[in-house]
């Protein structure tokens, strides 16, 4: 099996995962607060908290990765100059994009978790207006 596999499914498995993060991103940011989401202690609450973390952090690999592009040739050339086997610069370059995707990650957890009180505070401000008629 060819290593061109391998990148070829780490590829699907990032933009498919990438385009699932933003609609469950669009989720949260819509509806849910971080104890429905990201940090939900209820049993089945827990698996799609993995799940939602997971896709998160997809999301911003696809976006990093599609931003990183800028950068891609002069870290190719540096690669292509040292002498690097060909089949192994695509993965030198996808493996570059995970330690700024982890920090975007982290704080898009920290702004989710920020965001709390004010999702609170409009379904309050919902529920008086419309269900205390």
């Amino acid at each position: 099996m060819s290593i061109g596999y391998f990148y070829a499914a780490y590829a699907g498995n990032m933009i498919l995962c990438g385009m699932l993060g933003s609609y469950t991103r669009l989720l949260v940011a819509a509806l849910r607060i971080s104890k429905e989401s990201i940090d939900s202690s209820n049993r089945w609450t827990r698996w799609t908290r993995w799940t939602t973390r997971y896709l998160f952090f997809h999301f911003w690999l696809l976006v990093i990765s599609a931003l990183s592009l800028l950068y891609a040739k002069p870290l190719m050339n540096a690669l292509t100059a040292m002498s690097l086997p060909k089949p192994l610069l695509l993965g030198v370059y996808l493996l570059t994009c995970i330690p700024l995707a982890v920090l975007c990650f982290r704080w898009d957890l920290h702004g989710v978790r920020r965001a709390d009180a004010r999702k609170l505070a409009g379904r309050e401000a919902f529920r008086k207006r419309w269900l205390d008629r």
